[in-house]
């Protein structure tokens, strides 16, 4: 039988509507998780980022150098390194003499882990020239692009300054000192002499030298002591062990020097017989006005010799506010010390805090031995913020953050008087029974900025 077009128009079969519409659903959804997957990738990929921000930037002068400071951290939410730097867009590497790299950017290429603060250097000669003859002088402005890992560009500018003093006020025995240049000082208190009530060990000394308070492009200089003077007379007083006569355990000599030909010692001597042994300066906030600074940075080098042969505490600084009545007060003490009491445990640096109570509460101890800070020496910074319940502590050892606290008790109760913020600053070994080590402080400052340089 032939078969007809009309036969085949009856044979012919379709899916139902109901059926091609679950096809087409399954077919879709199949389609859309792998795609979603690939899409959420591309949004985790695309949502993280790095951010370097730089804090701060500012340069200082030494020695024929310019010193360029940056603070930088990394805000974003993925960590990258930092592989090369540019000067007003020529290579550092470009420029002759040779531009060096200090800090955190000593070794490039360097790592920039999210929330990390870090701090590098960049020492420029002055008069290097670039390729193109263009020298780096004292009023150059500087752009300096920081370069990533991930081929993104930061940048931060700073101007080179010839020198750092721009204007001073002098401090003597007229009995008042204003400055109407330093508006960062303000205007200065009368002149006082140390408190009453010091320990029957200490010899007070005159304040018959002149202290200079300078303002520079960073901040304010309110005291410095490099010791070239050969004594400890910008100090409010020295200490020493009752049996020995004046002055022969605080020396000014030139065994131990970081600059110049003088620096402190702190010499140790005989304390068996259960004595304690002070060998420290002081310097009251009242001497140059510091009453008046809530927040101050206090900065050092020390140098403890690697001879150090014994394992007996020591301490090394102390920093208290103003007494306020009770038996005890509130002070802040790096001490060097055996880690634990278990014999041959090694020396380490601790510092602490002392309560109102009388307990020492432990706020930071070093990771590195003692050993590795002994037979050099090492730049110590602090910065301090007074108030009860919003106090503030950072310390840097030589530019290394290695502890920072808030919210801290630093004095008992709140001042008076705003503006009443006393306080003592201690420098030199206080121990008993057999201190460790003698040791050497130069180039002192309490300012109202963080020196990145001594």
């Amino acid at each position: 039988m032939m078969l007809t077009a009309k036969h085949f128009k009856k044979a012919k079969t379709a899916l139902s509507p109901v059926i091609a519409t679950v096809v087409m659903v399954v077919v879709t959804i199949a389609m859309i998780i792998p795609v979603s997957y690939w899409a959420g990738g591309l949004a985790a990929i695309f949502t993280r980022f790095e951010k370097v921000e730089v804090k701060n930037a500012y340069v200082t002068n030494s020695g024929g150098n310019f010193v360029i400071n940056i603070e930088y951290v990394n805000t974003g939410s993925s960590s990258t390194s930092i592989d090369s730097i540019d000067i007003n867009d020529v290579s550092y590497s470009s420029f002759t003499p040779s531009v060096v790299l200090g800090g955190d950017l000593s070794t490039l290429p360097s790592s920039c882990e999210t929330g990390v603060s870090k701090t590098g250097t960049i020492i420029i000669k002055e008069g290097a020239t670039d390729p193109s003859g263009n020298k780096l002088a004292a009023g150059v402005t500087l752009m300096l692009t920081l370069h990533t890992t991930g081929s993104k560009k930061f940048h931060a500018t700073v101007a080179l300054q010839g020198t750092s003093v721009l204007s001073s006020t002098v401090q003597g025995n007229s009995g008042t000192n204003s400055s109407a240049t330093d508006s960062l000082n303000g205007s200065d208190p009368t002149n006082s002499t140390s408190p009453s009530g010091n320990s029957s060990t200490s010899t007070i000394q005159p304040n018959n030298t002149m202290t200079t308070n300078v303002t520079d492009q960073l901040g304010t200089i309110y005291f410095f002591d490099d010791f070239e003077s050969g004594d400890l007379s910008k100090w409010t007083y020295n200490g020493q062990i009752e049996a020995l006569p004046p002055n022969t355990d605080c020396l000014v000599d030139s065994i131990h020097v970081y600059s110049g030909n003088y620096a402190f010692h702190s010499k140790r001597v005989d304390t068996s017989g259960d004595n304690y042994h002070w060998a420290q300066i002081t310097k009251w906030g009242e001497d140059t006005g510091l009453y008046q600074y809530r927040e101050l940075y206090y900065g050092w080098m020390m140098y403890i010799p690697s001879n150090s042969d014994s394992t007996n505490w020591q301490q090394l600084v102390e920093w208290m506010p103003e007494h306020e009545g009770g038996d005890y007060q509130i002070m802040l003490s790096l001490m060097m010390e055996q880690r634990t009491s278990a014999p041959g445990e090694p020396q380490i640096l601790r510092l602490y805090r002392t309560t109102p109570d009388n307990c020492y509460k432990e706020m930071w101890t070093s990771t590195k031995t003692l050993s590795e800070y002994l037979g050099r020496w090492v730049k110590v910074d602090f910065y301090i913020k007074q108030g009860k319940g919003d106090g503030a502590v950072k310390m840097w050892l030589d530019n290394e953050l290695v502890y920072e606290a808030y919210g801290l008790d630093l004095r008992q109760h709140s001042p008076s008087l705003e503006g009443d913020w006393g306080h003592s600053f201690h420098l030199g070994l206080y121990a008993h029974d057999n201190p460790p080590a003698d040791v050497w402080y130069d180039d002192v400052y309490i300012v109202n900025y963080r020196r990145t340089i001594p």
